[in-house]
């Protein structure tokens, strides 16, 4: 069975990112020490979690798929925590873009949602549950978020056509099918940016 890994006493209180600790990983014969500052510690304890192992595992996978000679093994941890952070900041700043556009599709008075280019509603406005609840005789707004909105138009050609005139509008009928009804009416639907091909936002006409 695999030792645990060991290391140095865990970091002082009040240690900073450039503080070097000493750290020693044994997983049965697999022994091995680096010298790292605290800030590639913290990261690639965050990135080993991300990937549900434990550090010492994804410490010796970095060290272990390297070839021999390539670089000191303190090098490629430090590379390996560098880049983890990087993709996260990347990860965090996508999830922040379409926070921000789903705010700005949503924000007219105006039932509205947003599908993806999966065909999944990713959001919708107060209004737009309103009218689900009114035509579809949705109970609540968990019924809301679980209803199926289709369009007349397959999604992936609806994209294509409105990508190829960025700032283009589509009238198109939509469908919204709820566990108690169905409601069917005229919306028009267009990308939530030019720049971004996987959110398409419509709005309900009246009528």
């Amino acid at each position: 069975m695999d030792e645990p890994a060991t290391a140095a006493a865990a970091p002082p209180a009040g240690a900073g990112p450039a503080e070097m600790r000493f750290r020693i990983f044994r997983r049965g014969e697999w022994r091995r020490a680096f010298r790292l500052e605290e800030v590639f510690w913290t990261a690639l304890e965050d990135a080993a979690a991300d990937k549900g192992v434990k550090v010492a595992d994804y410490v010796r996978s970095i060290v272990d798929g390297e070839p021999e000679g390539a670089a000191n093994s303190s090098s490629l941890l430090r590379v390996h925590a560098a880049t983890w952070l990087q993709d996260r900041i990347a990860r965090l700043e996508v999830a922040r873009e379409q926070r921000e556009i789903l705010h700005a599709a949503l924000a007219a008075p105006l039932p509205r949602f947003v599908i993806s280019a999966t065909r999944a509603l990713v959001s919708f406005n107060t209004e737009f549950s309103a009218y689900v609840t009114g035509r579809a005789q949705a109970a609540s707004a968990e019924d809301v978020s679980k209803a199926r909105l289709t369009l007349d138009i397959p999604v992936d050609r609806l994209v294509e056509v409105l990508a190829g005139q960025p700032g283009r509008v589509v009238l198109c009928g939509f469908t919204i099918r709820t566990s108690a009804a169905i409601a069917s009416g005229r919306a028009r639907v267009t990308l939530a940016q030019p720049s971004r091909r996987d959110l398409v936002v419509g709005y309900i006409l009246p009528g």
